[in-house]
């Protein structure tokens, strides 16, 4: 079966899949908490999103008379953008003598499949959030632009994001969750930040807005919602996967994890770093001015078609043939990832968090 091609969260969508292959692909980065699985996806066979952004003033609304003519609005606030999908393809090669050992359990494809897709979840979370093309810590210019870079670019009109992002939207935090301040009036100041947000998101009550954050960051909000409880505007329920969803108003917020563990098995580079500047820039960003604190910041998004959602080209997919004239199988996996943000206000970020630093992941 096909991916829908309108929205569609993987809860509903992998009620209805049947094709071994995408429910396999999907569970994977469900079991990696990865952020596609919160987010509203979109199947259309396009390699480029295009369209248009309302950026700077609203039009303006006229007051008439009986009989009185309308006026003409020249209004003309549109910027077109363009978002492209990112291709993953992994061809692996193996021995039949290997397939059709007798002393193995399972199919010894099925184990590479679920080894690759877990390694993608944690390389598409960390593109998400940290690849800008260009330079910094990734510099990949096949993948798609990362939102602390969209986030924190000022090069576009009004004094917005090249990639459309509201400056009214981007703002630094007082908030301090390092395990000395949560005692303080530092940790109080992290619902008035989510406050603003979800104000300034035009998020009514924070329904359908996201606020991700890192692990370590998460532990220390935990402690917060245990102590605050619903009198302080939390919830905490279940999803149909069983995963913890915690909310402040209508906003749901979750961990961001880490990357792709070191040889060893060692796990310990948060995709959202605990060891930023004041400004939201980490090692390997040009612009990175540690000042011997350690900080860390928070992402929000406005999920929705209209709003901030992500794409597939068409359904993931996998081939399994010999290659011909020899006792060579190939395994090649295929598929494509894109996001794109339709409103100016659908993201956003506070930065300047203080955290415990490397020493709290």
């Amino acid at each position: 079966m096909a991916a829908p091609t309108g929205p569609f969260l993987f809860e509903a969508y992998l009620q209805q899949v049947k094709d071994a292959v995408p429910k396999a692909i999907w569970w994977s980065l469900i079991d990696a908490n990865s952020i596609f699985t919160h987010l509203p996806m979109v199947t259309e066979g396009t390699l480029l999103k295009v369209g248009k952004r309302v950026i700077d003033n609203l039009p303006s609304v006229q007051y008439v008379s009986i009989g009185q003519e309308p006026t003409n609005e020249d209004w003309q606030p549109l910027v077109d953008f363009q978002e492209g999908v990112a291709l993953t393809r992994k061809n692996f090669q193996l021995d039949r003598l290997f397939l059709t050992d007798k002393r193995y359990l399972g199919k010894p494809t099925e184990l590479l499949v679920k080894a690759y897709m877990k390694a993608l979840a944690f390389s598409t979370d960390n593109y998400f959030y940290n690849n800008n093309t260009v330079s910094g810590p990734i510099g990949d210019a096949n993948g798609f632009v990362g939102i602390r870079y969209r986030l924190l670019d000022t090069s576009g009109p009004q004094g917005y994001s090249k990639w459309g992002c509201n400056p009214a939207c981007i703002f630094p935090s007082t908030t301090n969750l390092s395990t000395a301040g949560l005692s303080g009036p530092g940790a109080i100041k992290l619902t008035g930040d989510w406050d603003k947000m979800i104000d300034h998101m035009d998020g009514g009550e924070g329904d359908g807005i996201l606020c991700t954050m890192s692990a370590q960051a998460l532990r220390q909000v935990d402690k917060i919602i245990k102590t605050a409880g619903t009198a302080g505007g939390f919830t905490i329920t279940k999803d149909g996967f069983d995963r913890t969803i915690r909310k402040y108003r209508g906003m749901e917020i979750q961990r961001c994890g880490y990357q792709a563990p070191l040889p060893g098995g060692l796990q310990i580079a948060p995709i959202i770093s605990s060891s930023q500047d004041p400004y939201g820039y980490q090692s390997g960003d040009f612009q990175y001015a540690p000042n011997g604190n350690f900080y860390t910041s928070m992402f929000y998004m406005k999920r929705g078609e209209d709003y901030f959602t992500a794409w597939q080209a068409g359904d993931p997919w996998q081939i399994e043939e010999r290659v011909p004239g020899t006792r060579q199988t190939y395994l090649l996996h295929d598929q494509s990832f894109g996001i794109f943000q339709q409103d100016t206000r659908a993201l956003g970020v506070t930065f300047g968090v203080q955290c415990d630093g490397t020493t709290g992941d």
